[in-house]
């Protein structure tokens, strides 16, 4: 058995036992471990009033105030499974003989405990005896660590799975382009699980797998909901820091002109957590309400937070009636907005296998209520300005142009493709170098 120290940590108010070898986090089971022993000496609870007890790492032990010492004594041993007593010291030790030396054994770890009783309040620490080695607080406190991905989904709007030679052109964070394609699917659930696999030849993701919103099509439900994704659509899961789509076009035998495609990334919820090793170096992670845990994509507390940018086109979808049918028949147009200062619709309806359909209008369309239907408003009225400036990119000087929307100024952190003219939208990391050289 390997020889370690076994110590309980509060977390949340909850005690989470935790086992040390050679400064590393083990586990408890398969490890000889001590239990600790603490004890406050010459100290006198009787009519005082406990206002707080510590552990080692100054987080407080979750106790309603106790009424009296044994109240104190009964809480710990039910909330902490520890073993606490209350020993007269004598007058020999304390030169009192009404002082009183605290015991409590078990996986705490203690630190001080507050009581009053004439107004002022006494801090008493808590030390440990030779069952419990000396708390190394440099080695002993857990590495911080925590759990975030990117949560992303590509929605299946805009294609038919009855269009055939289906092509997908997905442009990534990094400047990187990648395109997959489809040859026809047999239904709407067929097509968007070719799509995620398609997409999952792109990036580099923990998971690639279709979605539907509402369990449509034999398909799961989402544990992370994308407001922007309406019905089937493809979801992905990526770590920070690798490229992940910021904008996806498709095209079709049906469909020569590019569509641009609903696209939509957030970042998880962050989830702290304790890295521990078992003792043969397997790592374990933990929550910190103590429970296990299996992280998507951990990482240091100390890395810099990591930010994602919006995708390049904005979509709105608006309910409205074509009434050049009877009854009028009931559509969806969607408004794409890519920043270039048009507003592009498309429209469609719904079909009898659950999907949507690109629809021709017969007659007039209104919002349903005989109003006419209000298009939602343009990010910027105006088109970017280019600019340039030098910049040294891996090492080698570089002419870059951005794009500046004149009626407000904003600096949108575009930059122009100088081979196509079109803007996409992508961070630029500059690298600035002494080793420079003219291209």
């Amino acid at each position: 058995m390997v020889k370690c120290t076994k110590i309980g940590k509060l977390k949340n108010g909850r005690l989470t036992t935790l086992c040390y070898s050679n400064g590393e986090l083990v586990n408890c089971s398969v490890c000889d471990c001590k239990e600790c022993v603490n004890y406050a000496g010459c100290i006198d609870l009787r009519g005082k009033q406990i206002t707080s007890i510590t552990d080692v790492w100054g987080n407080e032990l979750n106790l309603s105030l106790p009424a009296n010492t044994n109240d104190l004594i009964t809480q710990l041993e039910f909330n902490y499974n520890v073993k606490a007593t209350y020993v007269n010291f004598g007058a020999n030790l304390c030169n009192n003989s009404n002082l009183y030396e605290l015991q409590i054994t078990g996986d705490l770890v203690l630190g001080s405990i507050t009581y009053t009783g004439t107004g002022t309040d006494i801090t008493q620490n808590f030390y440990q005896k030779g069952e419990c080695p000396e708390v190394d607080l440099e080695h002993i406190i857990p590495s911080c660590w925590y759990d975030q991905f990117i949560e992303g989904g590509l929605d299946n709007t805009g294609t038919s799975f009855r269009h055939t030679n289906q092509v997908y052109t997905v442009y990534l964070s990094d400047g990187s382009v990648c395109t997959f394609s489809i040859a026809g699917a047999n239904n709407w659930t067929d097509q968007v699980n070719k799509i995620s696999n398609g997409l999952g030849g792109c990036l580099d993701a923990v998971e690639s797998v279709p979605y539907c919103t509402n369990g449509c099509g034999g398909l799961p439900s989402p544990f992370i909901e994308l407001d922007k994704m309406l019905w089937r659509y493809s979801g992905f899961k990526i770590c920070p820091g690798k490229p992940y789509p910021i904008k996806v076009t498709y095209t079709s035998d049906q469909l020569e002109t590019p569509r641009d495609l609903v696209l939509q990334t957030i970042l998880s919820e962050k989830i702290y957590l304790d890295r521990c090793k078992t003792c043969d170096t397997v790592q374990k992670w933990f929550a910190l309400t103590g429970e296990s845990y299996e992280p998507i994509c951990p990482k240091p507390c100390s890395e810099s937070e990591f930010s994602i940018q919006e995708s390049v086109c904005s979509f709105t979808l608006v309910n409205a009636c074509d009434n050049g049918t009877n009854p009028a028949t009931a559509i969806l147009i969607q408004y794409a907005d890519c920043g270039d200062g048009s507003l592009v619709n498309d429209i469609f309806s719904l079909d009898a296998d659950g999907g949507l359909e690109e629809y021709t209008p017969i007659g007039e369309i209104d919002d349903c209520n005989g109003n006419i239907v209000v298009e939602p408003s343009l990010e910027s009225k105006c088109c970017p300005v280019i600019r340039e400036y030098c910049a040294c990119i891996d090492g080698i000087l570089t002419t870059i142009q951005y794009g500046i929307y004149p009626d407000t100024g904003e600096h949108v952190g575009w930059y122009s493709d100088v081979s196509t003219g079109e803007f996409l939208k992508r961070p630029i990391t500059v690298n600035c170098c002494s080793d420079c050289k003219e291209e």
